[in-house]
């Protein structure tokens, strides 16, 4: 049972091993949130739309870049990366949450950095939406879906000339040769104003994202559902519109799909931006040898594998699984000042451990690339708390879908009999598959490490495994609190290599 494990997992990190390279995405999306204006009206909504669409889109399989609060050059770094996944890619999605100005029946999106004096200004300080969509459609996806929450009242009215529009985005025709697939959609009609909205996301996004993760609902409906809401929440006076020309049916959700990663490009604060990385390599967990049921935060590891959210208030002792007393980059920085990031951390660690443990050597050192990668992917949020969460979420999600693979091959026993007399502990072990297979990990971790060591070494590994039991049998028959005690022991093993 065991091997049939491994070749579960072997199957999965070979997958896994095309999962972060921007080519392998078949469904890209670039996400972009502009609310800290410099020269113009600040708005309050757009970052947390646009971290809630990322995280909504990373759910149902999008290969997300975020760009928060960015200025031109972020944006368009952030265009061209999500223009790699985009050539690879079957669908595709543009979504943006911010400024924008019509001017003579063109349409720009505006930067937080942009000082526009006059209408020349527009094609060097503002990214053409016109010039986005071109470069969409050369990419050649099957869907392209354009998502526009920005048709808030032009900040602009001053400085352009006469032939700008003064409420709201231009309406965009489709072109015949590049129509098939695309579908536009604005936060409200063309040449309308849409609100800001006094909650955490405007009204438009709040719509969109109580629909966007409905499996199997035709985008068309979506949209239908998505326009009642806004019409009702804003009393009529907002009533989003979508000109689109996709063959079919399409669901943006579809099945459930193996989360993303979000590659965060740029950062709202300048001077974090500006940081260098200072330590790149892969840090060990710190983890007790030892941990007892009153040391471990079982509620908060389960529920963060579980999909949910770890709760903010965890205080900030909460250490991660990496010193931080050391040279940190702003990310790490970051995580060590909030217990809600450290949290997640030394959760993801856990998880990392527990698949690590179960691979033959040359499969842990392509999961540990991987890893590798995925944490320089993280490391591109800067000090973006809610960027960093987004990603260690769906990162968990992603890890987590490999143990339920593993978890679907049927009843297995643990590495003990489970005919012989029993703790409590081991009884609730051998009645949970679940558990079974993270005593099995365990198992083969210590082995692993017991047959690297000296005579005198083994005999002190051994008591310290001993230590380690008596300990997770304090935990009696609780689930979470006897899976919470495998995955932090799985953690040092893992920090022993």
């Amino acid at each position: 049972m065991m091997s049939r494990l491994i070749l579960l997992l072997l199957l999965a990190v070979l997958a896994l091993a095309g999962a972060v390279p921007a080519g392998a995405a078949t469904k890209a999306a670039l996400v972009i949130g502009n609310s800290a204006y410099r020269s113009v009206t600040a708005l309050v909504n757009p970052a947390n739309d646009a971290n809630d669409m990322a995280a909504a889109l990373g759910r149902i399989g999008y290969a997300v870049t975020l760009v928060k609060d960015g200025d031109l050059q972020a944006m368009n770094d952030g265009l061209r990366a999500f223009l790699r996944d985009a050539d690879h890619a079957d669908s595709v999605v543009v979504f943006y949450s911010g400024h924008g100005v019509q001017v003579k029946g063109r349409n720009y999106l505006i930067p937080v950095s942009a000082k526009i004096t006059d209408e020349l200004d527009l094609d060097t300080q503002a990214l053409s939406l016109d010039k986005l969509l071109e470069l969409v459609d050369a990419a050649a996806p099957k869907v392209k879906i354009v998502i526009l929450d920005s048709c808030r009242d032009n900040p602009l009215t001053r400085q352009l000339t006469r032939g700008a529009g003064t409420r709201g985005l231009a309406r965009i025709d489709l072109d015949a040769s590049s129509a098939k697939g695309t579908l536009i959609a604005f936060s409200t009609a063309p040449g309308s104003v849409a609100q800001d909205g006094s909650g955490r996301n405007s009204p438009f996004t709040t719509a969109l994202l109580a629909h966007l993760e409905t499996p199997g609902l035709d985008i068309r409906q979506m949209f239908g559902q998505v326009r009642a809401d806004v019409d009702q929440s804003t009393q009529g006076s907002q009533t989003p519109w979508v000109n689109e020309a996709i063959i079919g049916s399409f669901a943006m959700a579809g099945k459930m799909e193996t989360p993303q990663p979000v590659k965060a490009v740029g950062a709202s604060t300048p001077a974090v931006a500006q940081q260098p990385v200072q330590n790149p390599v892969d840090p060990a967990p710190s983890v007790a040898p030892t941990p007892g049921p009153s040391s471990i935060t079982a509620p908060q590891q389960y529920a963060a594998l579980e999909g949910s959210s770890v709760d903010r208030t965890v205080p900030a002792a909460v250490s991660p699984s990496f010193p931080c007393n050391g040279r940190l980059n702003p990310t790490e920085g970051a995580i060590c000042q909030d217990g809600g990031l450290a949290a997640l951390d030394q959760t993801l660690s856990s998880a990392y451990g527990m698949i690590n443990s179960a691979l033959p050597k040359d499969l842990q050192a392509k999961l540990k690339a991987n890893q590798t990668a995925w944490r320089s992917q993280r490391d591109q949020c800067g000090a973006d708390a809610a960027c960093i969460g987004v990603s260690y979420r769906q990162r968990l999600a992603f890890l987590k879908s490999l143990v339920d693979k593993a978890s679907s091959t049927g009843p297995v026993s643990p590495s003990f009999p489970c005919n012989a007399r029993l703790t409590p502990s081991e009884r609730a072990i051998c009645q949970n598959d679940a558990l079974a297979r993270l005593d099995l990990a365990l198992d083969n971790a210590f082995k692993a490490r017991f047959r690297s060591l000296s005579k005198a070494d083994q005999v002190a590994l051994s008591a310290n495994q001993s230590a380690w039991r008596i300990n997770r049998d304090r935990c009696g028959t609780a689930p979470a609190c006897i899976e919470a005690a495998y995955r932090q022991r799985l953690s040092y093993f893992e920090g022993l290599q």
